[in-house]
């Protein structure tokens, strides 16, 4: 592992939804409390929205608290309804298919740190 990082990486990313929440989870980090980050306040692994049980989606705003649960709703809801769907526009089904699963869960990687809008060409 110490040789070769990445391919140590590469070996023991789980595949599909689970592989790319773990990598999140280990470049964000979990805070409970609103941090402002550039742009947006942000909370639980580094989102500026909140899942709530029923669904609701709340912007993150200074002096809110987010559980564990709430933040990992959350990550499950953007990767699979706007990071993903991004990634795989961005390159296309098939090439997306024959990705491993680490370099999926970079390509989402990408998107939930620049926006699942940083794919599309300008203009």
């Amino acid at each position: 592992a110490q040789q070769n990082p990445s391919a140590y990486v590469a070996s023991n990313m789980p595949a599909g939804l689970e592989g790319m929440k773990s990598l999140l989870r280990s470049k964000e980090g979990f805070r409970e409390t609103p941090y402002y980050d550039v742009t947006a306040w942000r909370v639980g692994y580094g989102s500026d929205t909140i899942t709530k049980a029923d669904g609701t989606i709340v912007k993150v705003s200074p002096g809110m608290k987010v559980s564990r649960e709430e933040a990992e709703r959350d990550l499950d809801r953007r990767i699979t309804t706007e990071f993903m769907p991004a990634a795989v526009a961005a390159i296309g089904q098939d090439a997306w298919a024959k990705l491993s699963p680490a370099a999926q869960a970079v390509m989402v990687s990408l998107s939930y740190n620049s926006g699942a809008g940083a794919w599309k060409a300008p203009g």
